[in-house]
């Protein structure tokens, strides 16, 4: 199990890196991937709370790393106009549920 020092510290070196320019937003993106699915196999893997708390920050980690820098490809790919219609189709799995994916292919009905 990776102890939460290390965590941090990827996290810090990760931030500096990006901080830097030194990572590119694809690449960015691709590193919280692989934390992020590393962490949640991991928490597969736990033997004790500590753990499964480590490896759930370690998660939160590897999420957080890829948001932002896909809301800012995004942002460089569309227009103004269809930029909010692709960050909807982006289907974050964390965040949309079956229900809300189904409602974007549906017209707009006005609720009165």
């Amino acid at each position: 199990m990776i102890p939460l020092t290390h965590v941090i510290a990827l996290s810090g070196i990760l931030f500096l890196l990006g901080a830097l320019g030194a990572l590119t937003r694809r690449n960015l993106i691709a590193i919280g991937l692989m934390v992020w699915s590393a962490m949640t196999a991991l928490s597969g893997a736990a033997q004790t709370y500590l753990h499964l708390a480590l490896a759930r920050i370690g998660v939160g980690v590897g999420e957080a790393a890829g948001s932002p820098p896909a809301h800012s490809l995004i942002s460089d790919y569309f227009t103004a106009e269809k930029r909010a219609t692709a960050i909807r189709c982006r289907r974050d799995p964390t965040t949309g549920s079956r229900s809300s994916r189904r409602s974007m292919f549906l017209r707009p009905v006005s609720w009165r």
